[in-house]
């Protein structure tokens, strides 16, 4: 997107540079010795980490994961919403109702669906699990 804006002579909205695992770790321990490994919040802890919420989530598959591989601590955590069950039930329901699978992950909470962070809890992306219950009700016809 960046390279195109640049084409077509537009102002770049918000450029995207990859940011490694190793460059997560590597500001994570700078953070670490700054602040402590143990934030109240998780918000706590997102407001001195200088990249988004995404860069973990894309590197580490799940916020739990980042946080056991860079010995974080978040003392108040939220129970999650919903189960792997209610969420494998919605999403199995969504598509049985003949419904396409979101195209986006921000049509995920419009269409009263777990958000994409609820999803990523349980399996690799938000996708996976349209894709595999698709899938399955495929081969039931």
């Amino acid at each position: 997107m960046e390279n195109y804006q640049k084409q077509i002579g537009s102002i770049v909205s918000k450029p995207h540079t990859f940011i490694s695992k190793e460059q997560i770790i590597k500001i994570t321990n700078n953070i670490k010795s700054k602040y402590g490994s143990v934030f109240e919040t998780r918000k706590d802890f997102l407001k001195v980490y200088p990249y988004g919420e995404s860069s973990i989530y894309e590197r580490f598959g799940t916020f739990d994961n980042f946080l056991k591989e860079t010995d974080i601590k978040i003392i108040n955590t939220k129970k999650a919403k919903y189960t792997k069950q209610e969420i494998d039930d919605l999403i199995l329901n969504y598509l049985k109702d003949g419904n396409k699978i979101p195209r986006t992950c921000k049509e995920l909470t419009e269409l009263n669906l777990p958000s994409m962070y609820t999803i990523m809890r349980f399996y690799e992306s938000w996708r996976e699990p349209f894709i595999v219950f698709s899938k399955i009700l495929d081969i039931g016809k």
